[in-house]
């Protein structure tokens, strides 16, 4: 049950849809109603009609006139985009911080995660080692120490984050590459001072999960072309 006050619990309503979300509680194509949300989570429905109000108008939700809200569908041009957009945003969000100098303990922790990831990843535990793979990026945005960037970063990253929860997004992120070994590249660089590198290895890491995504793009797009020539 949330207790809070009015503001507080459309906040603490939000964050609960997007964990939802995130752990794949709620899927794409399933309708968020507000009563059935509002026994989930044993708030009144008020609150949760202004938290998916809320979460429209960030791109998490899609609401529908007299057929409510579902989670929003991203296609695979719109996940490209925003892999884009992380690549700057994370890239500089790494160089600012490593520039800044960056504490051990942070180092520490980051390693500790990107261990963790491996080991889930080697038992077979994909969707684990995906919330751990964002729980190491989403430390690095919270440590960059500017709140502006990490007002805009955390709307990207909470949203790569959503739809990589749609099994058909992460199987293609789970193609034959070494995210471990990119996530010690970058590390590295931070923990050596050198911001420069640490930006152009977050860049790199990033722009591979989108390949994985374009990869998958080129080859629907031949299909579709081919199904169009065989109609003709």
């Amino acid at each position: 049950m949330i207790n809070a006050v009015r503001g507080n619990t459309v906040e603490a309503v939000c964050g609960r849809i997007l964990q939802d979300l995130k752990d794949g509680k709620l899927r794409s194509g399933e309708r968020l109603v507000a009563h059935a949300l509002a026994d989930r989570y044993r708030v009144s429905r008020t609150p949760v009609r202004e938290a998916l109000l809320k979460l429209e108008k960030e791109g998490f939700v899609t609401g529908t006139a007299n057929a409510g809200f579902e989670p929003r569908r991203l296609t695979l041009e719109e996940l490209c985009e925003l892999y884009e957009l992380r690549e700057l945003l994370e890239g500089f969000a790494v160089e600012k911080l490593t520039e800044r100098g960056c504490p051990p303990e942070l180092i520490r922790e980051l390693k500790r995660l990107c261990n963790l990831r491996r080991t889930w990843h080697a038992n077979g535990n994909d969707e684990d080692g995906a919330r751990v793979d964002q729980q190491f990026h989403q430390l690095i945005c919270d440590s960059c120490g500017s709140p502006l960037i990490q007002k805009v970063l955390r709307s990207h990253l909470e949203l790569s984050v959503i739809f990589n929860a749609n099994p058909n997004f992460l199987s293609l992120l789970n193609a034959p590459r070494d995210v471990d070994g990119e996530h010690e590249l970058i590390i590295a660089a931070m923990e050596a001072g050198k911001s420069k590198l640490a930006r152009k290895h977050m860049a790199a890491h990033i722009a591979n999960a989108r390949k994985c995504f374009e990869k998958a793009l080129r080859r629907r797009q031949r299909l579709n072309a081919k199904n169009d020539g065989d109609e003709s």
